[in-house]
């Protein structure tokens, strides 16, 4: 049995570098975000990250996923 590391590695190493398109509730709502710090979890790849980074945020951005980092 794989652990939940290994499934998420495989998982972002079959994706290639494509960057997903954000949550379109954070686009349509991302001008509800002033400046400020935010803790992102699960990122991913980080298209949410990005999209408050680029508002003004400091973004940490955490993974199980190193390949997806």
């Amino acid at each position: 049995m794989k652990s939940d590391r290994d499934r998420w590695e495989l998982k972002y190493a079959d994706r290639g570098r494509s960057m997903p398109e954000p949550d379109r509730f954070l686009v349509d709502h991302q001008h509800l975000l002033s400046r400020g710090r935010a803790i992102a979890v699960a990122c991913g790849l980080g298209s949410n990250s990005l999209i408050v980074a680029q508002r003004g945020y400091e973004v940490d951005a955490e993974d199980i996923s190193l390949s997806a980092l």
